[in-house]
């Protein structure tokens, strides 16, 4: 048994393949406090930050699904979705999406209490923040102001409010660098 669904989209395509394989991770908290996950149409392992991280390993019928281990209790509910996409391999870009061969997860009423990212997993998670909207130079005073909030944090495994955080650190310093700073 698989500790997550697919809706009826998801189903139907999941049942049309020979073999779906996927590999989901969180990648932070929203506003209304409801725990984001990301699912990729492919064993990521070997990618970094998931290289880092150790995974246990479900199967169901054609479905091999790969979840971290120090968050598995947080995939428990979670719905996947598909969306048929125009996907022209050229223009896609995975660092710019949370769309992954047609995959999505719904957004999970759970607490989060105990949820933790790795250093790790959030440089990955802050730097496809910052790059879904910005580019070259101003991602790069985001990320450093990203880095900078690490830092000052010293800590190895970070909390969805530390991210919050990290990643809002990034936008003051995009901010401050094309001078919005200055209007206020």
């Amino acid at each position: 048994m698989l500790p997550f669904t697919f809706d009826d989209s998801a189903n139907k395509f999941v049942q049309s393949q020979d073999k779906v394989t996927l590999t989901f991770r969180v990648w932070g908290v929203n506003p209304r406090g409801e725990i984001c996950v990301e699912v990729f149409n492919y064993d990521k392992r070997d990618d970094p930050p998931f290289s880092t991280l150790e995974f246990d390993e479900f199967q169901y019928q054609n479905v091999v699904a790969y979840i971290p281990k120090h968050n598995g209790d947080f995939f428990n509910g979670v719905e996947v979705t598909w969306i048929e996409i125009d996907d022209d391999s050229f223009d896609y870009a995975e660092d710019r999406t949370f769309n992954h061969g047609g995959f999505e997860c719904k957004a999970l009423s759970k607490d989060p209490t105990g949820l933790y990212f790795t250093q790790d997993e959030v440089i990955s998670i802050f730097q496809k923040q910052l790059w879904i909207s910005y580019h070259d130079r101003t991602f790069i005073e985001g990320v450093n102001g990203c880095f900078s909030a690490m830092n000052h944090l010293k800590q190895t495994t970070y909390s969805p409010q530390d991210l919050h955080e990290i990643i809002g650190s990034g936008f003051y310093a995009i901010a401050e660098f094309l001078g919005h700073l200055d209007e206020y």
